[in-house]
């Protein structure tokens, strides 16, 4: 199995939750279609050739999040 782990930093972020419309409910750390779409233009893919790639590939996803605070 190959790995490949990628560190990302930013002042600010915000991975809405689709469920909710009026109030914007945000994840602590990016779903998988957030990652995909990342990783998929990081190697030059296009959105839909990045969600085909991701689709037909097994692939493991972990995620780690440290932060400094949260605001309403």
């Amino acid at each position: 199995m190959n790995y490949c782990i990628v560190q990302l930093h930013s002042q600010t972020a915000c991975f809405r939750n689709p469920e909710f419309f009026n109030y914007h409910k945000s994840f602590p750390v990016p779903p998988p279609t957030t990652v995909m779409g990342m990783a998929g233009a990081a190697m030059g893919m296009a959105p839909k050739q990045a969600q085909d790639y991701f689709s037909d590939e097994a692939w493991e996803l972990g995620a780690y999040c440290r932060t400094q605070g949260h605001a309403n």
